[in-house]
């Protein structure tokens, strides 16, 4: 893993920056990492083909504070949160890695707490630390919106144990990032 690059004006540029993510799936010994073998051959001015964008999800920036939980492969968009952030406003990161390595310095103009959850070896599809982190996480006074992005049945799981906690729906976004393959 390494630092988040960005485009400082994409619009002006009309450049394109990309963060990738790839979960090795073991075939019989051969791990497969399609992404990996196509950034591996790509090189500075080489085309490619870009879908999208889809619609996305605005968050109303009135909320007192935002809890934001993601694994990896939401460090890109958790980012992007945190750069957009404006300043002042409380934001508590928690966020998942394989190891101390895979840490990454993210810049926030916001009241921001992260702390880094390192796997060291357990599987990122399963429950884990940041389920802990969301049951132990200190109270955040005000209205808290929830942010969480991980393997898909955590993101639900998650949800859940939110919403039967009394946080409203409307107050919480779980997006499933990726699915494992039982």
């Amino acid at each position: 893993a390494g630092g988040m690059q960005q485009v400082a004006e994409p619009h002006a540029t009309q450049e394109l920056g990309a963060d990738a993510v790839g979960h090795g799936v073991d075939h019989g010994g051969a791990v497969v990492r399609r992404i990996h073998m196509h950034a591996e051959r790509a090189r500075p001015g080489d085309a490619i083909a870009v879908g999208g964008p889809r619609a996305s999800f605005v968050v109303a920036d009135d909320f007192d504070a935002y809890r934001i939980l993601g694994d990896e492969t939401a460090l890109p968009a958790i980012g992007r949160w945190l750069e957009e952030l404006p300043p002042g406003r409380r934001a508590q990161v928690f966020v998942e890695i394989p190891g101390d390595a895979d840490r990454q310095d993210l810049a926030s103009r916001g009241d921001v707490a992260i702390t880094w959850l390192p796997r060291d070896g357990a599987p990122a599809h399963a429950e884990g630390r940041l389920e802990q982190a969301l049951r132990t996480a200190a109270p955040i006074a005000g209205d808290v919106f929830h942010w969480i992005a991980c393997e898909s049945r955590r993101a639900r799981a998650m949800r859940k144990a939110l919403e039967e906690a009394g946080v409203p729906g409307d107050w919480i976004r779980a997006t499933g990032y990726w699915k494992h393959a039982a």
